[in-house]
């Protein structure tokens, strides 16, 4: 056969075909080798490639930064005052930092988990909202954390090592076997691999939204609870800024200092127990006792009745002796009776009180002294209308120094005393009573109108107009009471002029002051001892008229004292204080200020 140039070409391409073939075949094998290699390495741990790689997205600020800032923005009320403090840094994680929950987080929501028993409202914090991001949190760590070391079997290794054999990929990375594995054609061909990959991927999700929820949360309830211990949230920033350094102390500076927060909060938890258990029966208002009573049956109940409350501790035995009285005394000064040791209507009627309605009462009283304008003062005064008491207290409203009576506005509703806050600026000696228009019109134009003589018999010195047949009068111009022993105003008034134009002031009628309720003024607040208030503030005030205050009260003379540097006085209405033993003493409610207060509360 002849050999010609077309067999000679057909030759070298069969030549190059084969060795092309070989090529081929050799980076196939070599492909083969690498993707088992890489496979063989992957498998053994192919757990912790997952949670490393969810574990290196959760450390991308940008995500975590804007998720925060979106959440703030979302947080209602607080939404500014958050941005402001968030803003400069920008959005830095506090609460949850490094996926972990921080002692800022652990000490504020201590903190809430307290407020129940101050009488707080819990719901608004979202309590089972931060349980249930807690607890994700936790357990989308915990199954991450339990990845590392789990392996795939040598069944779907090698299968996964075929795949990607036959896919030709260039990098055989733990990255690119992963991004490999969870593409959408891929589904279901490495089960184990794809179910670690869905359920890392959930968890570590669930991570980030608990870490965002969980931040997003106590600072909205960081700046709930500033206000509802009412900071001032002009001052936000600072509370912020002191609470990174001091997040207890902080916290610790919120709480009303004032020895009736403490006391009572205690009282609240013991009451709360009270209003739990079988209650006690209610009396009748002609169910009477006193010392000697022969009705064992009724004592026995009583002294029941007040071993439950805490105010019998002797034998129930029926009999109705001194120690049982002496129990009643005070009993009674802890309810505001008039102390007689007798049980009688008044007595009767406090005891018939429900328990849930002491709790009530409390949580009240303790949301009042959170809400008291006397906070944030150093020495003050306190008047309160609920007790009919005034109190001087120091130490930013730590300390009580002084306590004395006062005589409210009766309970007609124009003679109400007003709540408000002011300065006392001065002290008038032997004051005159300039009678207010209110008072001549209503009360004293009907008795000059019947004696024309009535005000000179009284005392009082009026100017009258009369129309021109010089008989009819036109009006009465005013009345003055001139200082005086028996002037209504007595020997001291202690000045804070206001628009309601009521004062604290001396009064000759001094018997009135043992009673428990006392509200028999037109307005002004009568105040047993004044001279010593009206002395203490003096000397407070370290005032040069303090050495001239004796010889004028007896001189008679007028004389008004500027105080130096004023004092702050605030008008207040609590119908629950505390007395030197740390126990509640219940007053009513005169004004009847706070009867829808009791039915919007709960008693629990």
């Amino acid at each position: 056969m002849a050999y010609t140039r077309r067999n000679e070409t057909f030759i070298v391409s069969t030549v190059l075909v084969v060795v092309l073939s070989a090529i081929v075949a050799g980076c196939a094998a070599c492909s083969s080798v690498r993707a088992s290699w890489a496979v063989r390495s992957f498998a053994k741990d192919a757990g912790g490639v997952i949670a490393e790689q969810y574990d290196s997205k959760a450390k991308e600020p940008d995500i975590m930064t804007q998720r925060l800032q979106q959440a703030i923005a979302e947080s209602a009320d607080y939404a500014s005052l958050l941005q402001t403090v968030y803003g400069p840094e920008p959005y830095a994680y506090r609460f949850v930092v490094a996926q972990k929950l921080t002692e800022q987080h652990k000490q504020l929501n201590a903190r809430i988990d307290q407020l129940r028993s101050e009488g707080f409202d819990p719901a608004p914090y979202r309590l089972e909202q931060r349980t249930k991001w807690e607890t994700l949190l936790n357990e989308s760590l915990a199954f991450l954390a339990s990845l590392p070391g789990t392996s795939l079997d040598q069944a779907e290794s090698a299968k996964l090592t075929d795949a990607l054999s036959a896919a030709a990929l260039d990098d055989f990375s733990p990255d690119s076997i992963l991004t490999f594995a969870a593409k959408p054609v891929n589904k279901g061909k490495f089960p184990s691999l794809q179910e670690m990959l869905t359920k890392a991927k959930d968890a570590a999700k669930n991570r980030d939204t608990a870490i965002v929820q969980l931040e997003a949360l106590d600072a909205v309830n960081f700046m709930r609870h500033a206000t509802d211990m009412v900071m001032d949230t002009e001052n936000f920033s600072k509370f912020w800024e002191d609470s990174k350094s001091d997040m207890a102390g902080t916290l610790k500076k919120m709480i009303p200092l004032s020895p009736h927060y403490a006391a009572l909060k205690k009282e609240l938890a013991r009451f709360r127990k009270l209003a739990k258990m079988p209650q006690p029966p209610t009396f009748t208002r002609r169910q009477h006792a006193k010392k000697g009573s022969k009705n064992k049956a009724l004592v026995t109940t009583y002294q029941e009745r007040f071993k439950f409350e805490g105010y019998w501790d002797g034998p129930v035995d029926g009999e109705f002796d001194e120690a049982f009285e002496q129990a009643i005394y005070k009993y009674q000064e802890d309810r505001q009776v008039t102390p007689d040791g007798k049980i009688e209507a008044r007595t009767i009627e406090r005891l018939n009180v429900p328990m849930s309605d002491r709790v009530k009462q409390l949580k009240i009283a303790l949301q009042k002294l959170r809400n008291s304008p006397t906070r944030g003062s150093d020495y003050f005064l306190r008047v309160n209308l609920g007790s009919q008491e005034l109190e001087v207290y120091r130490d930013n409203g730590g300390t009580i120094v002084r306590r004395h009576r006062i005589i409210i506005g009766n309970r007609i509703g124009k003679n109400h005393t007003p709540e408000f806050s002011d300065e006392i600026e001065k002290i008038v000696i032997n004051p005159p009573w300039l009678v207010p228009q209110r008072i001549i019109k209503e009360e004293m134009l009907p008795q000059f109108v019947e004696d024309p003589d009535w005000f000179k018999k009284k005392g009082y010195v009026a100017k009258v107009v009369y129309e021109e047949d010089g008989e009819t009068i036109k009006k009465i111009a005013a009345v003055t009471q001139p200082p005086g022993r028996g002037n209504a105003l007595g020997v001291v008034k202690i000045l804070f002029p206001n628009r309601h134009s009521v004062y604290l002031h001396d009064t000759p009628t001094k018997y009135l002051f043992k009673r428990a309720l006392r509200t028999y003024s037109h307005g002004c607040m009568r105040l047993q001892d004044p001279v010593d208030v009206a002395k203490y503030l003096l000397a407070q005030d370290e005032n040069p008229g303090l050495k001239e205050f004796d010889d004028l009260l007896e001189s008679r003379r007028q004389k008004t004292i500027h105080l130096l540097s004023k004092v702050p006085i605030h008008m207040v209405y609590v119908t629950v204080t505390s007395n030197e033993e740390g126990k509640a003493v219940f007053f009513t409610d005169p004004y009847k200020r706070e009867e829808e207060l009791m039915e919007a509360i709960s008693a629990d």
